[in-house]
């Protein structure tokens, strides 16, 4: 078979058909079409890379599973059903329930250990707080100085959430960003309820540049890091507002959705049930907000320390505060199972939930009792004191006294403690001959 070669330029408008065999070359005269190319999709082009490596996509959406989808459609997907609002600094500026809000706050770091009787204030210009650095911490408002300021910063954090009244704190690694040199670790100071107040803070440092300081109040009101001012502890109260902005329930709306600087997270507000939800995936949550996570369990924060014998409560209320040490407003509550720890106990050390009767007398076992040749033998005092106890707490116990030495007979007595006079009448015996 003959084959023939015509030849013409790449853009020629000539309309050569395939060939019979529905291929592209065939063994016709015109076994090519030729059409242009193009960065942009169309019906009438050959789409190929534009100079930057790209390609444009038809507008039209997408229809089936495996179409193509422009970029336009992506974002609009994205950010359909949210209102993007401004980043935030931490989660814990997220207020549920009824009062709801956006909380106001400011960021700091400890660049150089402070020195005993330095100080950090928070005011709002009506209620002050003053935070003492001290070798040893003996009173409330008082912060212990660590071995570096790492650990400082974590007793500085620790004092804020025990000591203060209306502001509380938290710790990260993820804020070093919004600092020009490397301030590791981090803390957010913020409002526990929502106030429009001129939140600042100040202090008096043996080293001035000991403490940096992020403020957001001038310019743009968001927590972007070019929104921020870097600087030392203000040495005396600035007056005016340092904190960044918040936001009262009020303004709340269905939707709204703000990132989170410390761990890109984002939450939006769900108005039907007045909660933040998070809508995207970030860290985990981590000890210090009152849950916790480990090995797929989720437990709440308790207020005994560790290794203590029961927990201090944890019945399910909804009036706790985070660390359960007291009452909550109705929507700012946290379930807790609560113990009394004389009705119901929980052993920190092994998990185990403990019934306890009140009134319910203490069995004590078996104790001895030495017996003698008087006709009226019964144990002695101490004898009593040794099984039952010498206390007001032991009134209740009761126990079997087993004599030793009584010569072919043995009596042995069952016991009961009734009273704390530290006399034989506090003891009730019943003898029982063998």
């Amino acid at each position: 078979m003959a084959a023939h070669l015509r030849g013409h330029p790449i853009n020629d408008t000539d309309n050569h058909e395939p060939g019979t065999n529905d291929t592209v070359l065939g063994t016709e005269a015109g076994a090519i079409s030729e059409v242009a190319f193009s960065v942009t999709a169309a019906a009438s082009a050959l789409v190929r890379r534009g100079a930057a490596g790209q390609i444009t996509l038809p507008s039209a959406d997408p229809v089936a599973a495996t179409d193509a989808a422009s970029k336009g459609y992506v974002d609009a997907k994205v950010t359909e059903g949210v209102t993007w609002k401004e980043l935030v600094l931490a989660p814990e500026q997220f207020l549920n329930g009824g009062s709801g809000a956006i909380l106001q706050a400011i960021l700091g770091a400890i660049a150089i250990n402070p020195s005993n009787g330095d100080t950090f204030v928070i005011t709002d210009g009506t209620t002050t707080e003053t935070f003492t650095f001290v070798t040893t911490e003996t009173s409330p408002f008082e912060v212990q100085i660590g071995i570096d300021a790492p650990a400082t910063t974590t007793n500085l954090v620790q004092a804020i959430n025990d000591d203060s009244t209306l502001w509380s704190a938290v710790e990260t690694t993820g804020l070093d960003a919004y600092f020009t040199g490397a301030n590791d670790p981090q803390f957010v100071v913020y409002r526990t309820a929502y106030s429009a107040a001129a939140d600042r803070v100040y202090g008096t440092l043996t080293a001035t540049t000991g403490i940096q300081i992020v403020e957001f109040a001038t310019g743009v009101q968001d927590y972007r890091e070019s929104s921020g001012t870097q600087s030392d502890l203000p040495g005396s109260d600035p007056a005016a507002k340092r904190f960044g902005f918040g936001r009262d329930f009020a303004t709340l709306q269905q939707g709204d959705t703000h990132r989170v600087a410390d761990d890109n997270t984002a939450y939006t507000w769900d108005a039907d049930d007045q909660v933040w939800q998070q809508t995207s995936g970030g860290t985990a949550i981590t000890a210090g907000d009152g849950i916790d996570i480990t090995g797929q369990k989720v437990s709440t924060k308790v207020a005994t320390t560790a290794g203590a014998a029961t927990q201090q409560f944890g019945g399910l209320v909804n009036n706790r505060t985070s660390d359960g040490t007291g009452a909550a407003a109705a929507d700012q509550g946290y379930n807790a199972v609560k113990t009394d720890n004389s009705t119901i106990a929980v052993d920190q050390a092994t998990n185990a939930l403990t019934i306890v009767q009140p009134g319910l007398p203490e069995f004590q076992g078996f104790g001895s009792w030495t017996s003698s040749n008087a006709a009226d033998r019964e144990p002695t005092l101490a004898e009593y004191q040794a099984l039952l106890g010498t206390t007001g707490a032991d009134i209740g116990n009761w126990g079997f006294l087993v004599e030793s030495g009584g010569g072919g007979r043995t009596t042995t007595f069952l016991a009961y403690k009734k009273a704390n006079a530290g006399a034989l009448s506090d003891y009730q015996a019943v003898a029982l001959e063998f």
